[in-house]
């Protein structure tokens, strides 16, 4: 099949075996090492039929006669790059390795949108994601091919998390490996350098939010800009596997930017919640190893916990606020819709209380940590997250940009308490009158960084909205 695929289907046919084939692909489960080579062989033709790339990859539409060759799908078949990335998405090794294969070296003639091009080789992934030219799929009026991109955000959730595209992780879910974490930091880089690359196709934000909250340890990291020397940021912060090296402006911005759609918003939003309760867990638990520990005492380490989380929590805040109040004009309802139907696809998992390793780290969406209490910790955390979702529905305070930010400061404040307090209690501390006082004082510092942080960083990002 790979070497059929850049020749004709039948003598008197410029449609492809590539193009037949990779419809067939949109569905099952194919080998791993017939997914690279097939991958291989079709970007090779891509990259003769379009020049390296320069004439975009309209090419195709205009080989063959035959219409329609996807006769059950929303686009007409002729690009192949659609159907073997929702292939791709099915198979996270193959995915993987195909995002991270060179697609031009330094010394191949091309000529590129972004400087990236200019300077150095490009990975499958960059051309995909910032350089292609999807072809128009449908609608010739539309200057995207939506099926494309959508598979394209698929096969990308599959190559950064390890596990098929759709599905959560759970605790048999690897660590992330180096090539992923690459994957996913390039990701972060390249949405920060151009927000359009995700604002001008929301529909890829539902995955490119659940790769977020998979990889929150890291963000949570970047945010407390600990220098490469710094040892107590990653014990506040551990990892397991390949840690992918984030920086803040760049997880600022793209959090901005997820911020603004509904499912990528709720992704990160709940997968927050889960990961500070996980944190609080882990950190107030007495038979946490002295060398894992962090370095400071319980009150500066819920003051710390409290206060990454409250930035992260602010700066998505402060992309839900630029969606709804911006030319988007999205609305609230949708964020709050997006977010309940979160709590349906995770209420399964939020009892796992798997131990410490693979699940805590790599996917603190299940909500796992140290010890049995990890699960009841976060269950009671997001419980309580979701049952005040619709109490603190932000239209009730309408477009007064003061206002909304106060309530969105509010619901974190409570809900870092909770978090606090139910670790507390799971590990019989003394420090739980205190905690109270400590989880505000962090969230409203957090809130406070990412408002420094948006405005210093993404400022470009933001409509000026009057109050």
């Amino acid at each position: 099949m790979t070497d059929l695929g850049s020749q004709p289907v039948h003598k008197n046919s410029t449609t492809q075996g590539f193009q037949v084939m990779s419809n067939l692909m949109r569905w099952g489960n194919f080998d791993d090492q017939f997914l690279k080579s097939y991958g291989s062989e079709l970007m090779e033709t891509e990259k003769a039929a379009t020049s390296n790339g320069r004439h975009g990859a309209t090419v195709w539409t205009h080989m063959g006669p035959e219409p329609n060759l996807n006769r059950t799908g929303e686009d007409s078949g002729s690009d192949p790059m659609i159907g073997y990335l929702k292939a791709l998405s099915n198979s996270p090794d193959a995915a993987t390795d195909f995002f991270s294969d060179p697609f031009l070296s330094t010394d191949e003639d091309h000529d590129f949108k972004t400087e990236k091009g200019a300077k150095e080789s490009l990975s499958n992934f960059d051309y995909l994601f910032e350089e292609r030219d999807w072809p128009p799929e449908m609608d010739e009026n539309r200057d995207d091919s939506i099926s494309g991109r959508n598979n394209l955000a698929l096969a990308l959730e599959a190559a950064t998390t390890g596990h098929p595209a759709g599905e959560l992780p759970t605790a048999d879910t690897p660590p992330h490996n180096a090539e992923q974490a690459k994957l996913m930091q390039s990701l972060v880089a390249s949405i920060s350098e151009d927000p359009n690359r995700l604002k001008d196709h929301g529909y890829m934000s539902d995955s490119v939010g659940q790769m977020a909250s998979e990889y929150l340890p890291n963000i949570n990291r970047a945010t407390a800009d600990g220098g490469e020397n710094n040892e107590s940021v990653p014990k506040l912060f551990p990892i397991v596997g390949a840690a992918a090296d984030m920086q803040h402006t760049d997880v600022t911005r793209f959090l901005v930017t997820v911020g603004q759609n509904p499912e990528g918003y709720a992704a990160v939003e709940v997968g927050q919640k889960a990961y500070m309760a996980g944190l609080m867990d882990y950190h107030l638990n007495p038979d946490l190893p002295s060398d894992s520990r962090y370095p400071h005492s319980a009150e500066e380490t819920i003051k710390e916990i409290a206060r990454r989380s409250g930035e992260v929590e602010g700066t998505l805040a402060i992309g839900r606020q630029e969606a709804v109040l911006g030319e988007a004009k999205e609305a609230d309802g949708d964020f709050e819709h997006a977010t309940n139907q979160k709590k349906n696809t995770i209420s399964g998992l939020v009892g796992l209380g798997v131990g410490v390793g693979t699940s805590f780290i790599a996917s603190p969406v299940v909500g796992a940590a140290v010890g049995g209490a990890a699960g009841t910790v976060t269950g009671v955390v997001l419980e309580q997250f979701f049952k005040d979702t619709d109490p603190h529905n932000l239209a009730d305070v309408g477009h007064d940009v003061g206002l909304r930010w106060e309530a969105s400061k509010d619901a974190q404040t409570d809900i870092a308490r909770v978090a606090g307090e139910e670790a507390a209690k799971a590990h019989k501390s003394s420090d739980a009158e205190r905690i109270q006082e400590w989880t505000r004082i962090g969230t409203t510092d957090g809130f406070g960084d990412a408002s420094t942080s948006a405005r210093r960083m993404a400022n470009d990002l933001e409509t000026e909205i009057p109050t």
